[in-house]
């Protein structure tokens, strides 16, 4: 069994950790089909945050599709997953899911194997609650259809390519995207060799979309920077500005000037890859 999990809120009802943030009337003001959430990988804030508000939108009866950042070769595996029963989930998704179990980007990290648990748990309880796995090539044939683009711009179309489709599949009132940042922003990447659209950029061509980069004033992530992977931290003063989401007044930077607006944590806590501390 896996260590116990801590992200808490109940299937029967709105918890603390259950509702929507302050400021997402305002993000929700143009009433999107598509919201990105941007987020620098392995913090146990973010999937936190995706989750509560997949969980309260649910509550009031919306159809909610959750897309994460896990290998859309291996989506099948997840949908499979994702009819089990709700007793031993998160256990399954270490053991059965190729690639989740021993990868230590950030992307399968204890927050986002607590988050599929708790939103697993919710859809088991009958709430409409989706999950699609989108990046990368779904197969061969996607490969083969984008392989003439250059450099990171086949990944970033078979990224949208895959939400799409997955979106498109039923009718959703919300999708919600939990990804890095450098694919949520909507506008063209100059900053390689060989400039590229973001997923962000391609998907808004299916659907009003909102993308939201996250920010925090201090804490610790775990993820890979300049090929180290592990716990960084950024450390200071807690702020006291409290956590909140909206749109950019007037963005702070050109990187910011890439997204509609934020999701802001005064703190952030690292969370590590799910299967540390699990035995297989």
């Amino acid at each position: 069994m896996i260590m116990a999990l801590g992200f808490a809120f109940a299937a029967t009802g709105v918890g603390p950790a259950c509702s929507l943030p302050p400021g997402w009337s305002a993000v929700t003001s143009s009433h999107p089909h598509f919201i990105i959430f941007g987020e620098e990988h392995g913090t146990k804030e973010s999937p936190e945050l995706v989750g509560s508000i997949a969980c309260a939108l649910a509550m009031r009866g919306e159809h909610i599709l959750v897309a994460v950042e896990l290998p859309s070769r291996t989506d099948p595996q997840l949908q499979r997953l994702w009819q089990s029963p709700a007793n031993g989930f998160a256990d399954r998704v270490i053991a059965d899911l190729p690639g989740f179990s021993g990868r230590d980007d950030g992307v399968a990290s204890r927050a986002m194997l607590e988050m599929l648990e708790h939103l697993h748990l919710l859809r088991s309880s009958g709430k409409n609650i989706d999950v699609v796995a989108f990046d990368r090539a779904r197969d061969d044939a996607q490969v083969q259809r984008w392989r003439m683009l250059p450099g990171q711009g086949a990944r970033e179309v078979e990224q949208a390519e895959n939400i799409t489709t997955a979106a498109s599949a039923k009718s959703y009132d919300l999708v919600l995207v939990l990804t890095g940042n450098g694919h949520a922003r909507k506008l063209l990447d100059d900053r390689t060799e060989v400039p590229y659209e973001p997923m962000a950029m391609r998907l808004a061509r299916s659907g009003s979309l909102v993308s939201l980069r996250q920010t925090f004033g201090t804490g610790t992530e775990w993820n890979c920077i300049l090929q180290h992977c592990g716990m960084h931290g950024k450390i200071g003063p807690v702020p006291a500005r409290p956590m909140r989401v909206g749109l950019w007044s007037k963005p702070r930077s050109d990187w910011d000037a890439g997204f509609d607006g934020y999701f802001w944590f005064p703190v952030v806590n690292g969370s590590p890859p799910a299967s540390i501390g699990a035995t297989q």
